[in-house]
This record gives structure tokens, C-alpha cells and sequence, in this order.
């Protein structure tokens, strides 16, 4: 037996001994689903079968699980220093900034799977993921997400999900998440912040959230969720949401990995007529992280905008991959990529559109950009069309490179500074994820926040 093999097999040992530890303290509910994602979760652990080729998966195999005596709450690992893909220096110490807070907004504190709730808006239902209950306004189809069947598993929107170890991961083991309903024409008066908070005892924990949002027609909310992995944690996240008619989503993602954590987020969005959603992830990374993003244009006129920003140093490894469905007629979607990279930091970014043959009128496009600020940083960007329809406007392009030279010397033959000069130009080149956003005070408020840290 080789050694993938045996990881796999230590794996799931460890897993299967937590997942029957874990029924006497879980809702029925959730052990349904538990039971379900478990079954569909063995096969990729099996040593009869080949991996996916997927980074992330081959990142977590070198894991390693301690003695499978631990309970499913607080499961616990210790990270492997010599890694193939993605080396962790001893002794290193993790120095990420303050906790991203947002002043003008509703905060959620979020933390041990407990939220605080006061002064929660009108037309805002929101409890977590254990105690959910039929009363739920939206648990009919919440309930109808956790479902695995075989005729769910045919259809192209459960593809993704189905063929993902990290999905089935979250869904066998999440006792912690939260579900949020915004009821009809819901207009926020400022946004809504959920702040993860990993207390000190979360240390080594091995983490699975699931969570859904649910919007009604005509609802309009902007969301921001921030998490800072200051210790040696694994967390893995799982997202769905469902945009009704007119809906209005701003979502932004704050993440701040240290160098000894591993972080995977999963995302699927169904998206109906005229709904809009604008995504915009920011990643300040140390650590290995994997954001996976599936958008469904499922009705006309429908308008997704991903924006995403990574900052990395040190040894940070980071792999995303966004796919964006058209299946109806006049859509817009926008994918732009901002990459900043330093030390011996890596990135990977892959990119793609699918419009069907139905989806006359469409406009898509791919904006994919790295920069590397040392010789050592590495970076893979692969924008992809796939077009089955003849009216349709598309664009994409790729690039990766280094400061100009030429705007450098401009800058300092103008007085400036040398290390104010790269300032200057990397807050420029920066500004192009952030500005584009449409919610102009929060995006004033990231410049200021990216600027201090």
C-alpha cells in the first residue's frame, strides 16, 4: 500500500469513528442529512480509487489526523511541515492584522456555532444551522439542499456538489452554520456583517460549516462575512443561495489564513429572473485556501459580477476556480481577478463560462491579473469560454508579470520615493478588484482597511 493510500485509509478510520460519535448530538434533521453526504463521502477515501485531481484534495490527504478517539466537536489534526505542494516553516508565527469590522453595519458574532441575535432588522430571519426548525421560513428548501438522490445527483446543478469531496465533507460532519431568509422586498437601511470568531481552544479543531441564504423576490441585502484563522485550523464551508425574482445580493468575503491553516469555501448560487448578485472575495493569506464558486442563470436578464482580490506572502497556496452557467436569454456575468503575490506564495486561478444554446444575448467576460513581487511567487491563470450560441458578446484574457519598470522611474524621477513609488502602484493596481463593487462606501472602507494592514 502506498502512502496515499494510507492517509486515506488512517482518514477514514478517523472519520467513521467520529461520524457514529456524533448522532447522540445532533437534531434529527441533521443527522439525515449527516447520514447521506457520509455514504456519498466513503468513495473518495476508497483505496481502490483514483483521487480527483483537485489540489485542495491532494493538500488535505497530508494531513494528519491524531488518534481517532476525539469527538466529532472537536476533532483534531496536526499539519504536516514537509509538504509536496505547500511547505510549512517551523516556527513560524502567524502575524495577520485586527479582525475586519465594518462600523455602519448589523454585526453578528458568530462563534462556537452560537450567534448573537439582538437587534436583528425586520424582514431578517436568521438562527443557526442546529436549531432550525420546520417553522423556518425557508426550510422546505433548505431541506430539498441536504437531499442526495439519484435523480438529484443527474441534473447539472447537483454535478458540482455531488463530484466534490469538500461538499460531502461538510455535509457529513456540519453541526455548525447558519440559515438566513430575507423576506419579500426586504430594502436593507445598512448591511449585515457576520463575524466568525475562532476563539484560542480552536486551535488544531477541524471545523465544517454549512450555510444558506434565501431571498425572496424583490429583497435587496448586502452581507459581509469575515474570518481571521489565526491558529493551526482546518475549516471547511459550504454555501448555498437561492435568488428569487428582482432579488439583490452584495456579498463580501474577508479571509485571513495564517500560515498553518487550511481553509476551503464552496459556493452555489440559482439565480432567476432579473436577480443580481455582485461577489467580492478578499483573501489575505498565509496558508493553503480553495474558494470554489458555481453561479446558475436559471432566468432571464440575470446579472452576476465575481470580484476577487488575493494578497499573499510567505508560503500561501491558493486555488480557485469560479463557473458561471448561462441557460437564459440575456444575461450578464463578469469574472476579474486581482493577484498580489510575494516570497514564495502561489496561486491558482481558473475561470469559466458556459453559455448554452438558449442564452441568445449574453455578456460575459474574464478579467484574470497576477502580480508578482518576487522572483520566487508563481502564479496560473486559465480563462475558459464555452459558448453553444451564436449572439453573444464574450471576452476574457489573462495575464501575470511584474511592476513596470518604466512606471517606477516615472514615479521617482517626480520626487517620490522608491518605496512609496511601489506603494502607490500596487494600491493602483489593487483599486481595480475593489472599485468596481457597487456598494461605494464599503468599497472605501476595504481601500482603507487593505492600505493599514
Amino acid at each position: 500500500m502506498n502512502q496515499q493510500s494510507m492517509q486515506k485509509q488512517k482518514w477514514l478510520t478517523f472519520l467513521s469513528k467520529n461520524f457514529e460519535q456524533q448522532k447522540k448530538a445532533t437534531t434529527p434533521f441533521i443527522q439525515q442529512m449527516q447520514k447521506k453526504h457520509f455514504s456519498a463521502l466513503k468513495p473518495f477515501l476508497s483505496t481502490n480509487t483514483q483521487h480527483p485531481k483537485d489540489l485542495a484534495f491532494k493538500n488535505w490527504l497530508c494531513l494528519e489526523p491524531n488518534a481517532p478517539s476525539h469527538t466529532l466537536s472537536q476533532p483534531k489534526h496536526k499539519m504536516v511541515n514537509k509538504h509536496p505542494l505547500h511547505p510549512m516553516p517551523e516556527g513560524q508565527k502567524n502575524t495577520n492584522n485586527k479582525d475586519f469590522y465594518l462600523k455602519a453595519s448589523h454585526v453578528i458574532r458568530f462563534q462556537e456555532g452560537n450567534m448573537s441575535l439582538k437587534n436583528l432588522p425586520k424582514g431578517l430571519k436568521l438562527c443557526a444551522l442546529q436549531d432550525i426548525t420546520k417553522n423556518f421560513p425557508a426550510y422546505t428548501w433548505i431541506k430539498e439542499q441536504t437531499q442526495i438522490t439519484e435523480q438529484a445527483q443527474t441534473t447539472e446543478q447537483a454535478k458540482p456538489k455531488t463530484g466534490d469531496f469538500f461538499w460531502h465533507l461538510a455535509g457529513a460532519f456540519a453541526s455548525k452554520g447558519f440559515c438566513l431568509f430575507v423576506s419579500k422586498n426586504y430594502q436593507e437601511t445598512k448591511p449585515l456583517h457576520i463575524q466568525f470568531l475562532f476563539p484560542d481552544s480552536s486551535k488544531n479543531v477541524f471545523t465544517n460549516f454549512k450555510n444558506f441564504i434565501f431571498l425572496e423576490q424583490g429583497a435587496n441585502l448586502t452581507l459581509v462575512e469575515s474570518k481571521n484563522l489565526k491558529h493551526n485550523t482546518v475549516l471547511n464551508s459550504t454555501l448555498d443561495i437561492k435568488m428569487s425574482q428582482n432579488s439583490c445580493f452584495k456579498h463580501v468575503l474577508v479571509n485571513q489564513e495564517g500560515p498553518l491553516c487550511f481553509h476551503t469555501h464552496q459556493t452555489a448560487c440559482t439565480m432567476q429572473k432579473e436577480s443580481k448578485i455582485d461577489r467580492l472575495s478578499l483573501g489575505l493569506g498565509r496558508g493553503f485556501s480553495r474558494d470554489r464558486v458555481h453561479i446558475y442563470h436559471k432566468g432571464q436578464k440575470a446579472h452576476s459580477a465575481l470580484l476577487s482580490l488575493s494578497l499573499l506572502k510567505s508560503q500561501a497556496l491558493q486555488d480557485h476556480k469560479y463557473i458561471i452557467h448561462h441557460d437564459q436569454k440575456q444575461g450578464f456575468s463578469q469574472q476579474l481577478f486581482r493577484g498580489v503575490l510575494n516570497d514564495h506564495a502561489k496561486s491558482f486561478f481558473h475561470g469559466k463560462t458556459h453559455v448554452s444554446s438558449t442564452s441568445n444575448g449574453t455578456n460575459c467576460s474574464q478579467d484574470i491579473k497576477s502580480l508578482l513581487l518576487s522572483p520566487k511567487a508563481k502564479s496560473q491563470n486559465q480563462p475558459e469560454l464555452a459558448i453553444d450560441c451564436g449572439d453573444v458578446k464574450a471576452r476574457h484574457g489573462a495575464t501575470t508579470g511584474h511592476l513596470s519598470k518604466d512606471e517606477k522611474f516615472y514615479l521617482q524621477s517626480r520626487g517620490i520615493e522608491q518605496k512609496k513609488a511601489l506603494s502607490l502602484l500596487m494600491m493602483a493596481y489593487i483599486k481595480e478588484a475593489i472599485v468596481p463593487f457597487p456598494s461605494k462606501s464599503l468599497s472605501k472602507t476595504l481601500m482603507q482597511w487593505i492600505q493599514k494592514t
